[in-house]
């Protein structure tokens, strides 16, 4: 299943790249599921550290499926499909 991925801001920098597009075993079916799939290559270890050891939800990203903010969908259980867009937005804080 071919997702495209989007990392915007530091991460667009941390992981070498902006946009791909991935191919997932079938069964890869949640963002949750990806993020994790993604976690185990060396190449996007970083993408660890903006969300909960369990994955269940995110420190410091905001992540659209399809320009759709997952957190008015079903969260990092919300369900991808063939062709997809992913897109993930570091939040920048500060005072």
């Amino acid at each position: 299943m071919e997702i495209l991925l989007v990392f915007l801001g530091s991460l667009q920098y941390d992981l070498g790249q902006m946009e791909l597009t991935y191919d997932f075993k079938e069964g890869t079916t949640t963002v949750k599921s990806v993020v994790q799939t993604l976690s185990n290559i060396p190449k996007f270890k970083g993408l660890n550290h903006f969300f909960t050891d369990s994955y269940e939800s995110t420190r410091s990203v905001i992540v659209f499926i399809n320009d759709q903010d997952i957190s008015v969908l079903e969260g990092m259980d919300s369900p991808l499909a063939q062709g997809d867009k992913l897109t993930f937005i570091p939040v920048i804080h500060g005072g």
